[in-house]
């Protein structure tokens, strides 16, 4: 992504997404170009003195079970729990690791939030049965947020009749239309009518269309203002969200 190239600040947005990242599972669900990915980094980068965040990054074509090795990886170079503690999770099989996961978070050196962005991609039976673990028996100090254009499939009833899930949805997604109107000043005045012409309508102002709205200009820069992180995003542009199928760890 261009460094010259600003992302919509949205501290609605962000501030939702802290919020619901104080339960056990959080999720950000909404439809392609709704600005998921983006939102999720923006509230990753923002300073925080309670949490760290750990970022993997989902693929449809990619084989799954490479998850749990990764996570472990980013535990032990971030050095979010003792060199033990990171030693054991190392051991074994992958099928143990979430169990061995569960028995050293209470370890943690702080609180982690896991965030699993592409989530709805995520439909290996083994991975899936593993997270479950995770939030049924994972103590407080570790959240997972999954960011996707659904759920993924994991049963959350019990957590939510509980209290312990939190969603941001498409409506909290969708932009204000003061956010709108941000947003196709930062394309440039020129944009404005034809960007708000082409709009569904009110309430209706996900990043994606703003995106679509404006591009009749070289002042949009192609994808650089859509609301998906693009595969080569680098560490400045959102919040050092991960290149595709890598994982990064961010210190509030």
């Amino acid at each position: 992504m261009p460094s010259s190239v600003s992302l919509l600040p949205r501290p609605r947005l962000t501030a939702l997404i802290d919020r619901a990242t104080r339960h056990k599972v959080a999720l950000v669900c909404g439809p392609a170009g709704a600005g998921k990915t983006v939102a999720c980094a923006q509230w990753a980068a923002a300073p925080s003195a309670d949490r760290r965040v750990v970022w993997l990054t989902l693929s449809a074509d990619e084989d799954k079970s490479w998850l749990w090795v990764d996570l472990a990886g980013r535990l032990r170079q971030a050095r979010l729990m003792p060199r033990g503690a990171t030693a054991y999770l190392e051991e074994g099989s992958a099928d143990g690791f979430p169990f061995r996961l569960v028995e050293m978070a209470r370890q943690l050196v702080a609180r982690v939030v896991l965030v699993l962005d592409n989530a709805h991609t995520l439909d290996d039976r083994s991975v899936v049965a593993g997270l479950d673990v995770l939030i049924h028996h994972a103590p407080p100090a570790l959240c997972l947020l999954f960011s996707g254009r659904h759920a993924p499939g994991i049963r959350l009833d019990r957590l939510q009749a509980s209290g312990g899930l939190a969603t941001v949805g498409a409506a909290d997604l969708a932009c204000t239309s003061d956010e709108a109107d941000s947003y196709l000043a930062m394309a440039g005045a020129e944009f404005l009518r034809a960007g708000r012409d082409e709009l569904s309508g009110p309430g209706k102002f996900f990043i994606g269309e703003l995106r679509h709205a404006a591009m009749g200009g070289e002042a949009m820069g192609g994808e650089a203002m859509g609301g998906e992180a693009p595969a080569d995003a680098s560490v400045g542009s959102v919040g050092e969200v991960g290149t595709r199928y890598r994982s990064t760890t961010h210190e509030g």
